[in-house]
């Protein structure tokens, strides 16, 4: 899972804007690249200066269970 300040195309079903990128210590808006061999743990929320936002740690965690559960069909 990588964290980029590129926006995808509208609607990327491959990416997750971060509401509150700057409490998470980055310099400008960022979206979270997901992937279908994630495996998430407390571990990958945590940034060397500071951790995501609960509100991003939630949406993110239910965004790739969408993810996850579309690409299985």
């Amino acid at each position: 899972m990588g964290i980029t300040s590129k926006a995808g195309k509208w609607g990327d079903a491959h990416r997750y804007a971060l509401i509150y990128w700057e409490y998470a210590g980055l310099d400008r808006k960022s979206w979270v690249k997901l992937g279908d061999d994630l495996i998430l743990e407390p571990k990958d929320f945590v940034r060397k200066l500071k951790r995501l936002h609960p509100v991003d740690e939630v949406n993110l965690n239910a965004r790739l269970l969408e993810y996850r559960s579309s690409r299985l069909w």
